[in-house]
């Protein structure tokens, strides 16, 4: 059975400057979408950059979720890969996920 991937790329504002440096905040909020959309994690990558910014790379065998912010200019993106009608739900979750994490 073939499968259509979809790939989404965001790009959006709204993060304070300390929620876009944060790793830890950025990595939770991800994972939490993928625990949600019950998408195990095979392996992630986190780079923290100096003297800011932040990439994230998380692979599953559904899925790929990226993310880098540059905080000094307030803009984080975020690319999700995976098949089609999942890849949109998923990047809507993470978006959500990003912005109203406490």
């Amino acid at each position: 059975m073939s499968v259509t991937w979809s790939r989404v790329r965001l790009e959006f504002g709204g993060l304070s400057f300390d929620r876009m440096d944060d790793a830890v905040y950025l990595e939770r909020c991800l994972l939490s979408v993928m625990t949600q959309f019950q998408d195990p994690v095979n392996s992630i990558l986190v780079n923290k950059f100096q003297p800011q910014g932040v990439s994230i790379s998380i692979l599953s065998e559904r899925s790929r979720v990226v993310t880098h912010s540059w905080p000094e200019l307030g803009v984080l993106t975020l690319d999700v890969s995976a098949p089609a009608d999942f890849a949109q739900r998923m990047a809507a979750a993470c978006r959500l996920a990003l912005r109203d994490s406490p």
